[in-house]
């Protein structure tokens, strides 16, 4: 990518990346030339998880298909988010993904279901790591989504 796509930004993580393009046109052709690079390597391209996503905001109003996906546990899409000036409008942002937040509930809820008979101290000292761990990941990006996450729904 750096020798051949100097222009496009990306990012990689395990098998799973991003790359930005500036048209539908290009990002065909950048995922073509990746599937022939792929092929000299002995790899393919996962075709179920790879596409390509328009990332519309007010800035970028075209049309796709696709207008959302998951990365590294956040969903990036279209929001509508608040300015410095305190102006609204639309931008493409990440947010915790429904997948992660199904996932940190599941974990809280197992702590508390298996630790009935521990003190309120000793249940504090399990949960928190848990709790300052997904603080410490997903605040960075869309806290206001983080936040919500948080919202433990318990039954009662």
């Amino acid at each position: 990518m750096d020798s051949k796509f100097p222009n496009n930004l990306w990012a990689r993580y395990a098998d799973d990346g991003i790359i930005h393009c500036v048209s539908e046109k290009q990002a065909e052709y950048l995922l073509n030339k990746l599937k022939e690079r792929m092929k000299q390597c002995g790899l393919e391209i996962h075709p179920d998880k790879t596409r390509i996503v328009y990332c519309k905001s007010n800035r970028f109003q075209g049309n796709s298909k696709n207008h959302s996906f998951n990365f590294l546990g956040y969903t990036f899409r279209t929001s509508y988010v608040k300015s410095k000036n305190g102006n609204f409008f639309n931008a493409f942002t990440p947010a915790v993904s429904k997948e992660a937040s199904k996932l940190f509930r599941q974990k809280i809820k197992d702590i508390r279901l298996n630790s009935k008979t521990l003190s309120m101290e000793k249940l504090a000292n399990l949960m928190n790591p848990v709790i300052r761990g997904w603080m410490n990941y997903f605040m960075v990006y869309g806290s206001r989504e983080a936040r919500k996450s948080l919202d433990l729904d318990y039954g009662y």
